[in-house]
């Protein structure tokens, strides 16, 4: 039934695809950003604790991640950035 309200391009269905692909999207950018935090810190040799490492992953606020990526540059200890 469902595949028949998208052939029939039922706007309520495509609108909650399009919902759907745009969170998709949203979680893998923060994921990109959480990692590149992560190898920052690394190559920086700054200690991440596993603790620390999840909460960095877990997060989906892009201007949270914006903000730790910039401080990931400077930042002395991990503490700083996710105090």
């Amino acid at each position: 039934m469902a595949e028949a309200l998208v052939v029939k391009r039922n706007p309520v269905i495509l609108r909650e695809i399009a919902a759907g692909e745009a969170r998709g999207e949203a979680r893998a950018e923060a994921r990109g950003r959480a990692k590149s935090i992560l190898q920052i810190l690394e190559t920086r040799g700054v200690a991440v604790s596993s603790v620390q490492r999840d909460e960095i992953l877990a997060c989906v606020d892009a201007d949270r991640l914006d903000r730790w990526l910039k401080q990931a540059l400077v930042a002395a200890a991990t503490e700083e950035l996710l105090g």
